[in-house]
């Protein structure tokens, strides 16, 4: 990307902040465990919280070329659907949903989904099936030199 930009060209990104400071991910979590322990993937795992920690990511953006780093957090409710139907069809296509819900059984597997329907009932208002997100606005300028 920095080779993409003039230099002293301006990245702006949207990434997830920390998994636990996601509603609607530990809440999605929570409905589809059915009891078993789900350990958060490590930091650097590729997934989409992998720009979470700052350090991490200035430390890749300095090896890249860029710098003035900013991170500005970004707190605002995310919205699943309008109804409770709209939302559960969307999160039932989710990649983690059926991540989560693949190597369950099919009596399992349908009281998890049960779950997650409950959940979704749950966070249903006038505004929506609204879960609260948490993401950082990552800014950077493209540095003078040639990148890396």
């Amino acid at each position: 990307m920095a080779r993409s930009l003039a230099p002293r060209g301006r990245l702006a990104l949207l990434a997830w902040r920390e998994l636990p400071r996601n509603e609607w991910l530990v809440e999605i979590r929570a409905a589809l465990a059915h009891g078993r322990d789900l350990p958060l993937p490590p930091p650097d795992a590729r997934t989409p919280f992998s720009l979470a920690d700052p350090d991490r990511v200035r430390a890749l953006l300095n090896g890249s070329g860029y710098d003035d780093i900013d991170f500005e957090a970004v707190d605002e409710p995310i919205e699943f659907g309008a109804t409770v139907e709209d939302a559960f069809g969307f999160m039932r296509t989710l990649g983690i949903v059926r991540g989560l819900a693949h190597d369950l059984g099919e009596r399992e597997g349908a009281c998890a989904l049960d779950a997650l329907r409950a959940v979704v009932d749950a966070h249903h208002g006038r505004d929506g099936v609204l879960f609260g997100s948490s993401a950082w606005l990552i800014t950077a300028r493209r540095g003078t030199g040639t990148p890396s």
